[in-house]
């Protein structure tokens, strides 16, 4: 299980801090210090789902996103980016420095 804050490379605030198995915050780069509160599934040893859970829109799906451990190795971590929208896209590999508190 993944814990603490990760900020991508080459961000200043952008990334994950894993509060407990359940949740996640997410922090994007335009709002460091408003980050959106993640519901964080597993769906297995190394890859795990985030659901919105402020729902804005009650007739919309909660947005979802899947991602896959790639590799952790000290403080560096490397998640693959499932691509789950309309169009035709591919994954992509997002690399995650890990912040000390």
């Amino acid at each position: 299980m993944l814990s603490g804050h990760f900020i991508l490379a080459e961000s200043v605030c952008a990334g994950f801090n894993f509060i407990n198995k359940d949740v996640v915050l997410w922090t994007n780069e335009i709002a460091c210090n408003d980050p959106d509160s993640l519901k964080l599934r597993w769906l297995d040893d190394s890859t795990f789902m985030t659901r919105n859970t402020l729902r804005i829109d009650k007739t919309c799906p909660p947005r979802v996103d899947i991602y896959k451990i790639v590799s952790i190795e000290g403080s560096h971590l490397t998640l693959r980016s499932v691509w789950i929208g309309w169009n035709e896209s591919k994954d992509v590999n997002l690399e995650f420095i890990k912040q000390s508190n």
